[in-house]
């Protein structure tokens, strides 16, 4: 017999954060900074030389202007996408490429996931793979 939580690791987790005016849109790698006090601090994650700058989530949905979703891990269905396949965070704030091509030399390559027509799949974690040449 099934019972609560007895499928909860299949099923996304997120966090609905508040920020005022935050302009986010979902699709967008974002990076979470908490200070001494706890305080947490949201803006957007991009590929540089400084690993401070790289991805921690993706906003999966803006509720509205104050308001919005995030996550960093499973599959969203997120329409709109202009990215598909696998997913590196960009060199340009909050965006993605799809090949390390792509990214300027002597900058951090983080894999995200992988986007597809139907949404995309979050595999988002600290790791960093190399330094662009």
């Amino acid at each position: 017999v099934a019972s609560e939580n007895d499928y909860s690791s299949f099923y996304p987790k997120s966090d609905l954060v508040t920020k005022a005016a935050h302009g986010f849109v979902a699709g967008q790698p974002v990076r979470v900074s908490v200070d001494g006090s706890g305080v947490s601090s949201w803006a957007l994650a991009q590929a540089t030389a400084d690993l401070s700058q790289v991805a921690t989530h993706f906003v999966v949905a803006v509720v509205d202007t104050n308001t919005f979703r995030v996550s960093n891990a499973g599959f969203w269905a997120i329409p709109g996408l202009t990215v598909y396949g696998p997913l590196l965070l960009g060199a340009t704030a909050g965006g993605v490429v799809s090949s390390v091509s792509a990214l300027p030399s002597n900058v951090a390559i983080q894999p995200l996931g992988i986007a597809d027509a139907t949404g995309l799949h979050i595999n988002i974690t600290s790791y960093v793979r190399d330094v662009t040449p």
